[in-house]
């Protein structure tokens, strides 16, 4: 009688393992069936240019599946398309600022405008251009002297004081360096080095940014004019 007791459990026992077997299978194979849906809908989003709605589907895969390397890839994809995008968003606005204020002869501040823009989409021919052609324009109006109206900036500062600490330590360095203040002399520019034309200073702007600070940038100032 015991024998048949003990019998009886260990088949009931293999019952149940069974059951959590062919549980534990169907749950799986309904992960992977949920998982591939939600790839196939990422995927046929994506190439479609929705990547809003594609990184969710993404997001959904990848928490069914966190070790799978695809949604993981498509995700950081999406997360580059996005940052080049908002980069051409803010180019386009530059170009559009410069070209008001070209079309009214605010040559100064279009030239900014589209210093701007170049610095977000550099070696740009429509942009380049309209700098050479107020180059051209600027140059009529402009005394004879120092035209070196291109400056490489390696800092910006609110106080003129760290601006000025600045500044004499690139005099020790044998540097020329300036102030040029900024948005109505709230902020003070300091310049590294100064260039006839802007092509010259973004050939000089990566060694500022090796040998100064990796944020240094081009701004179009004119002394004599200011």
């Amino acid at each position: 009688m015991l024998h048949q007791f003990k019998t009886i459990r260990v088949n009931t026992y293999k019952v149940y393992l069974m059951f959590f077997s062919l549980s534990f299978i169907v749950s799986c194979d309904k992960a992977v069936k949920k998982f591939n849906k939600e790839i196939l809908k990422a995927d046929s989003l994506f190439k479609s240019g929705d990547y809003n709605n594609a990184k969710v589907h993404y997001y959904k895969a990848d928490l069914l599946n966190p070790e799978n390397s695809y949604t993981k890839r498509k995700l950081k994809e999406i997360d580059s398309i996005f940052v080049f995008n908002l980069k051409e968003v803010k180019f386009d606005e530059a170009v559009k600022v410069a070209d008001e204020y070209f079309a009214i002869q605010e040559c100064k501040k279009a030239k900014e405008a589209y210093i701007h823009a170049l610095s977000l989409h550099a070696d740009h021919a429509y942009v380049n251009n309209q700098i050479e052609e107020i180059d051209l324009l600027l140059e009529a109006t402009q005394p004879s002297g120092n035209t070196n109206s291109y400056h490489i900036i390696v800092g910006c500062f609110m106080q003129k004081n760290n601006a000025s600490r600045l500044q004499d330590k690139l005099f020790s360095a044998n540097f020329d360096s300036k102030l040029i203040p900024r948005q109505n002399a709230t902020l003070n520019a300091v310049t590294y080095t100064s260039h006839a034309t802007i092509h010259e200073a973004y050939n000089n702007l990566k060694k500022a940014k090796n040998l100064q600070h990796k944020d240094s940038w081009v701004l179009y100032y004119n002394f004599a004019m200011n």
